[in-house]
């Protein structure tokens, strides 16, 4: 046997595993174009979190947490995968940093409902990505609130968003439903 035989199994499940990951990485990278700035507010609505979250459900706590970190990663090193092309180390300084960073727990936390059980129905999966959601407003609300304000924060954090949020979380029920029959 030449060494192409014997490495070829194992290089072609590592390229299939590569090539899904990127194909999911320009999927994500795709949706964060799909957002809106509201007037007089630094926070996007956006829909790439919510594939994250949908992402996350699929795969898991641990490969939905590693892969939102990655893909945070290549955007902080400059691949413009972030709402509107948006990209680089000093977009993680600004206010919307809180938000971003909060993707990482909020992606562990749906996958990791999911796993425990929360899958079996349509309702208990709008819970997992619900409570998953959460987390990016507990850590982004308090980091925006140092640039606006804590009352500022909330009105423009969190309040604006509660309509997208339920609308949303309800998008990715029904994808991770049809999904994962």
């Amino acid at each position: 046997m030449t060494t192409l035989q014997l490495t070829k199994q194992p290089f072609s499940l590592k390229a299939f595993e590569l090539i899904k990951f990127a194909s999911s990485i320009c999927l994500i990278a795709i949706s964060a174009q799909l957002s809106i700035y509201l007037p007089n507010n630094p926070v996007p609505v956006i829909w790439y979190m919510n594939v994250l979250f949908l992402y996350a459900a699929i795969k898991g706590a641990k490969q939905g947490a590693l892969f939102t970190m990655s893909y945070l990663g290549l955007a902080a090193v400059g691949f413009p995968l972030l709402a509107n092309g948006a990209c680089g180390p000093l977009h993680f300084l600004g206010p919307t940093t809180g938000y971003l960073i909060g993707m990482i727990p909020a992606s562990f936390v749906t996958g990791y409902l999911m796993e425990k059980g929360f899958s079996k129905s349509a309702l208990y999966s709008f819970f997992a990505f619900v409570v998953g959601n959460s987390f990016v407003y507990f850590t982004g609300v308090p980091h925006l609130a140092q640039f606006v304000g804590m009352k500022q924060a909330l009105y423009l954090g969190i309040v604006p968003f509660i309509p997208g949020f339920i609308f949303k979380n309800l998008v990715c029920t029904y994808f991770y439903q049809r999904l994962h029959r």
